[in-house]
């Protein structure tokens, strides 16, 4: 991870900016909406990710102290996601990622969408971090 920051340092025009954005956390909830109602199901598990959080986190601290970025901003935000049903959310978790979906929780996602009805959709909260590095002379 070092070596890719070095690299984005080493073809990033002179005093340019590096946008740091990622989910942060090891486990989210995943909902089912209608309109203003919200029904919490459980949670996700994305632990799998966190040794690779870890490591990026210690990899934008390792290179801001070797002087070749400076953190210029930092903060986080809720990010929503939506999904029509409870099999296409787990469709794209089997797919795409290495978070696992509990059977009692895709269960129960399954249960509280038929409960409310054919207008509710199946939404994941994340909080993402988002930070802003400005590139310094290599001194």
């Amino acid at each position: 991870m070092v070596h890719a920051l070095n690299e984005i340092w080493r073809v990033l025009i002179p005093g340019g900016t590096l946008t740091d954005l990622r989910p942060f956390g090891a486990r989210w909830p995943v909902e089912i909406v209608s309109g203003v109602d919200v029904w919490t199901a459980g949670l996700v598990d994305g632990s799998l990710d966190f040794p690779d959080d870890l490591a990026a986190n210690a990899a934008t601290e390792h290179v801001a102290a070797a002087g070749l970025f400076s953190r210029e901003h930092s903060g986080s935000f809720e990010l929503f996601t939506y999904w029509d049903t409870a099999a296409e959310y787990k469709t794209y978790l089997d797919a795409r990622s290495h978070a696992i979906l509990p059977p009692e929780t895709l269960a129960e996602l399954t249960r509280l969408q038929m409960q409310h009805g054919s207008d509710t959709r199946v939404r994941t909260r994340q909080t993402m971090i988002i930070a802003r590095y400005r590139k310094l002379a290599r001194g």
